[in-house]
């Protein structure tokens, strides 16, 4: 498609990152997680947040989905902001997920379960990892190391789990 036909909408809709340090806003985790998606429904958020591992600290929580979390999500811990931005990005159900060392406050239970949960989805998006962490880097197909700012020739395959 020539760069002037593309529909870069469209294209960002079709997108979902999370980053190291993913943008929360004040207000619920409810909102948060619907943030750019105001329209899906309960049962939906209910199963990202499964998925993203979110639901097992949204439970012991009393307020729920319906905690508020402060601005930026001051109010919760690394590792709940982490996966919250991930049921965020899974809400969308993106043909592209990009994960920008997306598990740097997690412990190593959370990470596997994490990527386990996103080998099983009920779509299949093409997922760029981007990380340090080779507990997470070992779940990729395919691995690519950049060195001295060059992708190194030698493709490095992982194994498939």
């Amino acid at each position: 498609i020539p760069y002037e036909e593309i529909d870069f909408r469209n294209l960002r809709k079709q997108i979902g990152v999370v980053t190291q340090h993913p943008p929360l806003i004040s207000g619920t985790i409810r909102e948060n997680i619907l943030y750019g998606n105001k329209v899906a429904a309960d049962k939906h958020v209910l199963e990202v947040s499964r998925l993203s591992t979110a639901d097992k600290f949204i439970k012991s929580i009393q307020s729920g989905y319906n905690t508020q979390i402060g601005e930026n999500g001051i109010l919760l811990s690394g590792g709940e902001r982490q996966k919250l931005a991930i049921a965020r990005a899974l809400l969308r159900k993106p043909g592209l997920l990009i994960l920008d060392e997306p598990t740097n406050h997690l412990d190593a239970s959370a990470v596997k379960d994490i990527m386990n949960n996103l080998k099983s989805l009920d779509y299949k998006p093409a997922i760029l990892i981007i990380s340090h962490d080779m507990s997470v880097v070992k779940h990729a197909e395919q691995i690519y190391i950049i060195e001295g700012g060059y992708i190194k020739p030698n493709i490095i395959d992982a194994p498939v789990h």
